[in-house]
């Protein structure tokens, strides 16, 4: 996708897959609302997270595809139909952004100077500056990979593979082992804090329109990620891994490269539901690339 080869890619993103690359590579990356997208056929990870998510070259061309692929499906047991028609963001808007204090690159502060720079951006777009406290999404994104979500990640990948003799990672196979720490009553204790968590959230979505955040603190070099993959992934998703666990859309955009040559880019969040009015949103973003690129011709399965 981001070599040009292909017009656009589908993915998937449970906590960051179809952002994370995004940013790295110079894309954009959307991840639609939960249940927007039907989920039937996806590989399942942790299937009450997952979604299908959209590679392209702008958020005009993401938000086109995303009404061709959106639809509530019926044999899709995870699928939702949508509670309201999206918004229209404002003209003049108010966007939430981190404190300097809560930023965190892990040790590239020029990552932290990337985001300051994007912030002034939307200030010049007409945005009002809301500092946010980052705490609540912080603590839900832990809850992926350190609470009892794991556990259904292990059920779901059991049922693919045989996670002892089957052709695993070591480390992939540590982490799933894992899952056999949590009761039922530890899952039950987690939903029941990420419906806390899922409320504060929303009261400070009522401050702003939008929230923006890194796409990811940093990159790391392959060897880096070879020698200590589960901190490190860790890290990666700091800025990612809440997203589907407070039930957030998303659209990750490119924003600046660093020095080595490295796209860093920045993710643009809003409520559930407000796919279409965030990809409206983003194009202001991209005002050089407000529109598709490609030709997309639809047939029907009989038309072959």
């Amino acid at each position: 996708m981001a070599a040009g080869h292909v017009a656009f890619a589908l993915g998937t993103d449970t906590g960051g897959s179809g952002r994370i690359p995004a940013g790295f590579n110079g894309i954009v990356g959307v991840k639609p609302t939960v249940g927007l997208v039907s989920s039937r056929g996806l590989v399942p990870n942790c299937p009450t997270l997952d979604c299908p998510s959209i590679f392209c070259n702008s958020a005009a061309e993401g938000k086109l595809l995303l009404e061709l692929i959106a639809g509530f499906d019926d044999h899709d047991p995870y699928s939702r139909k949508a509670l309201a028609a999206s918004p229209v963001f404002p003209d003049r808007f108010r966007f939430g952004r981190m404190s300097a204090s809560q930023l965190n690159s892990f040790g590239m502060p020029e990552c932290d100077a990337l985001y300051e720079q994007a912030c002034e951006r939307l200030a010049g777009l007409g945005g009002q500056a809301i500092e946010i406290d980052f705490t609540p999404f912080a603590e839900a994104g832990e809850m992926l990979f350190s609470g009892p979500w794991i556990a259904e990640r292990y059920a779901s990948v059991s049922k693919l593979i045989d996670i002892d003799h089957g052709e695993l990672l070591e480390v992939t196979r540590k982490v799933l082992h894992s899952a056999a720490q949590f009761t039922g009553a530890d899952a039950f204790a987690a939903q029941h804090r990420l419906l806390k968590l899922r409320r504060q959230v929303e009261l400070l979505f009522r401050q702003m329109d939008v929230l923006v955040v890194p796409t990811a603190p940093r990159p790391y070099t392959i060897a880096d990620m070879l020698e200590d993959p589960v901190n490190l992934n860790s890290r990666l998703g700091h800025y990612s891994y809440f997203a589907n666990l407070l039930d957030l859309c998303a659209v990750a955009l490119p924003n600046a490269t660093l020095p080595t040559g490295m796209p860093m880019g920045v993710t643009l969040l809003a409520p559930a539901w407000h796919d279409h009015a965030l990809l409206d949103f983003a194009s202001r973003w991209q005002p050089e690339q407000g529109g598709a690129r490609f030709d997309l011709k639809v047939y029907s399965r009989g038309a072959g």
